[in-house]
């Protein structure tokens, strides 16, 4: 166990950014979050996290919009029986408590909205760079 907890933290060492990937068709994906977070609390000091950025990104958004049709055909009140989809209202909910960048939704089979993803960190580094005085990045 200590050996696994050495290797995380060793993970986490130099970490500037954090994007925490969630399946959009399963509600319960959005549920680990607490564990993620729970890691980023455990690994990281209160230095490092200090304005660090920490991206939600939803991915299976082609999925979401192949089964619009099917749920704009529901009839007024009736549940959706696949209805276990996380809304952004939702992720919204728990990047707001938790003090994170507002959640994003992408495809990986399509490439929707990954571009977008990357560009947000990138921006988001660049400016808590600037910000900090003591920040600095290597690349091996």
């Amino acid at each position: 166990m200590a050996n696994t907890e050495n290797m995380t933290r060793r993970y986490y060492q130099g970490t500037k950014a954090v994007i925490f990937i969630y399946d959009i068709t399963c509600l319960e994906t959005l549920f680990e979050a607490d564990s993620w977070t729970r890691d980023l609390n455990l690994y990281l000091t209160e230095e490092i996290k200090a304005g660090m950025p920490v991206q939600f990104v939803g991915n299976k958004l082609d999925k979401v919009k192949r089964n619009l049709e099917y749920l704009m055909e529901l009839e007024e009140g009736q549940e959706d029986p696949q209805a276990e989809y996380v809304t952004l209202a939702q992720a919204k909910g728990y990047t707001e408590r938790e003090g994170f960048l507002p959640p994003m939704q992408c495809s990986a089979k399509t490439g929707e909205g990954v571009d977008a993803v990357f560009h947000k960190i990138a921006a988001e580094i660049i400016g808590h760079k600037e910000k900090s005085s003591n920040w600095s990045c290597s690349v091996l």
